[in-house]
């Protein structure tokens, strides 16, 4: 033993140092052991360790993107089980059109299976609006792109597929189409009904007269006698600006046997409007045509009397009935030889008669309360007069005529009878009305007309009542016509006389007939289809709107109703009042155009304004009504050509062109199919002399731009950066599968149905059948994921995870080099204590 271990115990030294490698490899061992990792820190395996974390990484990822591709199945399930119930709507949809299309079926039938069918589409937008996975909707085209217009009113984009993001420039030029018209049943007047019109152009009593009268029409005429043009016509004097002067101004005071014309009259005139003479009568008043009865033509209108005699303020009838048998000689005089009463042409009520005497040959029509003074006719000598025997006059007071008495812009108007063809060849025959006066309401300005005074008073009809006595009966009729003026009318009236055709049972309707009053209205069982309210449903422009029909509605106010449904709330419009208007017309009598749309005097023509499938319209109503109706096309819709250039709205380079004949342009920009809505560059107007719609197309092609933006969906599938999967949903809705224009209200319309319904289903299942191939690629997209996964965390093990069996003998080894470094180390503390000895 050396000396120097007291100083420097380098054996301990030597076995501290063992201990400590010794501990410390032991410790390693432990750790590796409880850890189960051979690599726990860089200083295990450096290299290793890298390795190892890379590794790790991908093996995370490959399981996120595992987790990643079931999301995306379960996004492509939600889908296709919303697709799964539009397919299911599809196929009801089409069993309802194979039902709707049996001839068995009525209106009413197709009413209500069309109310299924709307319902039914509204689903399927429904389902397309609201199928959404993690909030984000999945079927609407927002899954797939995203687009705005410059002209939403033009043309809307349909996503089918990933589109390519940008600014896509549409220069549109095209060729004009058709457009749909539609003509209704001859409305004819039912029996008691009275109908009639204003004759211009074709009125045969006035043959190229014009209206500018401000009567705008016949409003109502009820208890008066009827023709047709080629029988009998009634004409309007109208008289206006009553100011004391001029050659249509009624003044003064004059005898009778003024001027016979239509339009003058001399104040206090008396017309004979009719007669009737039994067999074996034979009189007349002293008279230019001389003795005989009143049927020639020379004194029909014109006679005169022995005297001047005056009217004292009456504007009506006078009915003359002879109460006694009586053969006259010059001179005579008999009591209580007739009998006298007026008729007030604006109430039309008559009053009790008075009894009158012939004296010295003459009436004494001066005893009554309506003749002033030496107000007789002189019957002519010889007159065989036979009790019964008729005679009705209309007169005119002097009195509230003058420019005394009558304002400036105040006017009156009558209406006479005018009997075509009656006495002779091509003879006509005057019958002379009395005045009617209008003395409130004032105008502004000189020159205003009869229409005008009208506006002031607030009140557009005027009923005029005249009495008429049938030559054959004796029988004297008190009937009425209400005269409507033209509330918009403006400036001075020309017309001095107007000619009017008045209809009863069986004659054309007119404007102002209401509908209970139209016999193709009445039904075969006998009441009116308008017993009650009736509602007609219009279906066009992917829309529909209700119309409600009442029997007190008029011709004019049907048309309103249908332009209004047809124009404002179906949006087919050109955005033109005065075009607009022109969409419903009925065709008065006489307005007819031969070889045109208006051909058929009493019709209703509905134009539409669109030309091609979006502007066809389609009526839904109780079969009665549209039996009524009877809507027959006699125009068919034809489809704009549209010639399209495609460009990048940005550099013009060329994307692609095409020819749309549908209305739809597709596979020209990818992804989208655009639709073209209305009349793209094409203008309307309506030519009045064809009574149709005139379509004109620009010379310079209409420009529109479309905005997409690509927002397709991107699957993660992969645990590195672009390992990704597309999946691309089609918009799936009404619209995109062609089903917005979808009726079944008619057996065509629904078997037409069936072909758009089974193209519709078609593109469903295409698209649910893409989303099984992309559900099917995920499923294996997961098994080589979990593969891929399962082998790297493999290798990953092998590197970083520890041998437990090689790392369990070396743990053994340290452990016992351990004990033995411990060991020995005790023994190296001891040395010194032999040193210790020797200095003892």
């Amino acid at each position: 033993m050396s000396m120097s271990v007291l100083y420097n115990n380098l054996p301990s030294l030597n076995a501290q140092n063992n201990l400590r490698v010794n501990s410390s490899a032991l410790s390693n061992s432990i750790e590796r052991l409880s850890s189960g990792l051979r690599i726990n820190r860089a200083s295990d395996d450096a290299s290793g360790l890298a390795i190892s974390e890379k590794m790790r990484g991908q093996i995370s990822g490959l399981n996120r993107a595992v987790a990643n591709a079931q999301d995306g199945i379960s996004l492509i399930q939600t889908a296709e089980a919303a697709l799964n119930e539009t397919t299911a709507i599809l196929q009801r949809m089409r069993e309802l059109a194979i039902q709707a299309g049996n001839g068995t079926m009525t209106s009413d039938d197709r009413q209500h299976i069309q109310r299924e069918v709307d319902q039914l589409k509204h689903e399927i937008d429904r389902i397309s609006t609201s199928t959404e996975f993690n909030t984000k909707k999945l079927l609407n085209g927002d899954a797939t792109a995203r687009w705005s217009t410059s002209n939403p009113n033009l043309m809307e984009a349909v996503i089918r597929d990933r589109v390519v993001s940008g600014n896509y420039q549409l220069d549109v030029t095209a060729k004009v189409g058709k457009n749909q018209v539609l003509k209704s049943n001859i409305m004819a007047l039912r029996e008691g009904a009275f109908a009639g019109d204003v004759l211009t152009a074709n009125g045969v009593a006035l043959t190229g007269q014009t209206n500018s009268s401000g009567i705008a029409g016949i409003y109502a005429a009820e208890g008066v006698r009827t023709g047709g043009i080629n029988e009998r016509t009634y004409v309007v004097n109208v008289l206006s600006n009553l100011s004391g002067g001029g050659a249509n101004v009624i003044s003064g005071v004059s005898t009778l046997g003024g001027t016979d014309g239509v339009n003058t009259l001399t104040t206090g005139g008396v017309g004979v409007n009719g007669f009737y003479q039994q067999s074996g009568s034979n009189w007349g008043i002293a008279s230019t045509g001389g003795f005989g009865p009143m049927g020639n033509v020379d004194g029909m209108n014109r006679f005169s009397s022995a005297g001047a005699f005056v009217v004292s303020g009456y504007h009506g009838y006078v009915e003359i009935e002879f109460i006694k048998d009586m053969h006259l000689s010059a001179g005579a005089n008999v009591s209580d030889a007739a009998r006298v009463r007026f008729i007030d042409v604006k109430t039309g009520e008559p009053t009790a008669w008075t009894t009158i005497d012939i004296a010295g040959g003459e009436l004494e029509l001066d005893s009554t309360a309506i003749f002033g003074a030496g107000a007789n006719f002189a019957l002519i000598d010889g007159s065989m007069i036979k009790t019964g025997d008729k005679m009705l006059l209309s007169v005119d007071a002097a009195r509230s005529l003058t420019a005394a008495t009558v304002s400036l812009g105040n006017g009156a108007f009558k209406i006479d009878e005018r009997y075509l063809n009656e006495v002779g060849t091509g003879s006509v025959v005057h019958n002379r009305g009395a005045y009617y006066i209008i003395t409130t309401g004032t105008t502004t300005g000189s020159g205003d007309g009869l229409q005008n005074v009208v506006i002031s008073q607030g009140n557009l009809t005027h009923e005029y009542h005249l009495a008429q006595l049938d030559a054959s009966t004796g029988a004297v009729t008190i009937g009425a016509i209400s005269l409507d003026f033209n509330a918009s009318a403006t400036g001075t009236q020309t017309d001095d006389s107007l000619a009017m055709e008045i209809r009863g049972t069986g004659g054309l309707a007119s404007s102002y007939t209401r509908l209970r009053d139209i016999e193709v209205f009445i039904t075969p069982d006998g009441p009116s289809v308008f017993e009650t309210a009736q509602k007609l449903t219009i279906y066009g422009n992917g829309k529909s709107a209700d119309v409600y029909l009442e029997g007190n509605d008029t011709i004019a106010r049907l048309e309103e109703k249908l332009t209004k449904a047809i124009t404002q709330d179906l949006g087919i419009t050109m955005g033109n009042v005065s075009t607009d208007n022109r969409v419903v017309d009925f065709i008065t009598k006489g307005s007819g155009v031969a070889n045109s749309d208006a051909a058929v005097d009493g019709t209703m023509v509905i134009r539409s304004l669109f030309n091609g499938a979006q502007g066809e319209l389609a009526f839904v109503a109780d079969q009665k009504l549209l039996d009524a109706l009877n809507l027959a096309e006699i125009q068919e819709a034809e489809e704009n050509l549209y010639s399209v250039t495609v460009r990048d709205a940005h550099t013009g380079r060329p994307v692609g062109s095409d020819v749309v004949g549908d209305g739809v342009m597709k596979d020209t920009i990818q992804g989208v199919d655009v639709h073209f809505k209305g009349n793209i560059g094409i203008g309307a107007s309506f030519n009045e002399t064809l009574q149709k719609f005139d379509f004109t197309a620009d010379t310079d092609p209409a420009t529109m731009y479309l905005h997409l933006v690509d927002s397709s969906m991107s699957f993660q599938i992969g645990a590195n950066e672009g390992q990704t999967m597309r999946a691309n949903i089609a918009q799936i809705d009404v619209k995109s599968l062609g089903l917005e224009n979808v009726y079944l209200v008619s057996q065509e319309l629904a078997q037409e149905a069936v072909g758009r319904i089974d193209k519709a289903i078609t593109q469903v299942s295409s698209e649910r059948a893409k989303m099984g191939a992309i559900s099917n690629r995920l499923d294996h997209t997961i098994n080589s994921l979990s593969i891929a996964a399962e082998n790297l965390q493999a290798a990953e093990s092998r590197i970083r995870d520890v041998n437990v069996a090689k790392e369990m003998s070396q743990f053994t080894l340290n452990q016992m080099l351990t004990q033995a470094a411990q060991s020995m180390l005790a023994q190296a503390n001891a040395m010194p204590q032999g040193i210790m000895q020797l200095l003892a």
